[in-house]
């Protein structure tokens, strides 16, 4: 009996110990977390213009801590590049916007003043809008405008200059067919800055950016040869399928028609012979005629 008492009082010993160990440990990482916490707010507070109210501050704080924890110390350098603009997007749009911006710290920005355009889109297409967001703000939602969301992880790839020109490029093609061959002559062609200068506006103004405009950078770019032609085929084949049934109906009538230029010579000559038959008959009584068989009476036939 006394030999359990005696573990019991030293269990409640080791336990005293243990904690008073753990709040020593704990409380200068807290302080220098919230110290931080603090800065970042500050330096958010600063990149924005803006200045909060003591409220206001807490329920930052409260926000930012929590997004440390959850996402570590990346959340702060997002909160220090993404202003108090990326806390409102947070607060709109949930734990999302800090996980990305927590991610891509150097895409906060955007992220703070596109998140209506921009969370959407990563729900549905995933890291590569963030990718291609900063190359630019706003091209991400440029790019699934003018050429889907299949472009985009092909534009994440793409350096942040040919990015915004293959972007405006997209603007100015016809159909869908010639922004997928765009961004697949871009893909394939292995000098991607010759390939792009070649769209001048003095050839993009007259008809826009074309196919044959397209095959026309490919080759000078150094890509012939390359597969490309393919494009090009499936191209013809999109734009002339609609034409299949009309084709099969202009068959018909030309037909029609040929029968018709047929048979309507056919009558005119009928016409013509039998016209001529009736000429020919009064030829022969006329008297002026030298080859018809009329005589002009002499003056013994008259007596």
């Amino acid at each position: 009996m006394e030999a359990r008492r005696n573990l019991i009082a030293l269990m409640a010993v080791s336990l005293v110990v243990f904690s008073a160990t753990v709040d020593a440990s704990v409380a200068p990482l807290a302080k220098v977390a919230s110290k931080s916490v603090d800065e970042a707010i500050v330096a958010a507070e600063k990149l924005s213009g803006r200045t909060l109210t003591s409220s206001g501050r807490a329920a930052a704080r409260v926000a930012l801590e929590k997004a440390v924890l959850l996402h570590g110390d990346d959340a702060l350098k997002a909160a220090r590049s993404g202003g108090m603009e990326l806390f409102s997007a947070a607060s709109k749009h949930g734990d999302e916007v800090w996980r990305y911006a927590s991610k891509y710290p150097e895409a906060s920005r955007a992220i703070a003043f596109g998140a209506d355009d921009i969370m959407p889109l990563v729900s549905r297409i995933g890291d590569d809008v963030i990718k291609v967001e900063v190359k630019n703000r706003g091209l991400s939602k440029m790019v699934v405008n003018n050429f889907g969301d299949d472009a985009v992880k092909a534009f994440a790839k793409m350096p942040a200059d040919d990015a915004v020109k293959m972007a405006g490029l997209g603007g100015r093609c016809a159909d869908d067919a010639t922004k997928k061959a765009l961004v697949e002559a871009y893909g394939k062609t292995p000098n991607k800055a010759a390939f792009l200068e070649y769209f001048t506006p003095g050839r993009i103004i007259a008809g826009g950016v074309t196919v044959a405009l397209i095959v026309s950078a490919y080759e000078i770019s150094g890509g012939v040869g390359d597969g490309f032609r393919g494009a090009s085929d499936r191209f013809v084949k999109y734009m002339t399928a609609p034409f299949a049934i009309g084709g099969t109906l202009i068959g018909i009538v030309l037909a029609a028609y040929l029968a018709l230029k047929v048979r309507i010579p056919e009558r005119i000559s009928a016409a013509l012979r039998s016209c001529r038959a009736r000429q020919g008959t009064s030829a022969d009584n006329d008297p002026n005629n030298e080859d018809s068989g009329w005589k002009r009476p002499s003056d013994a036939d008259k007596t």
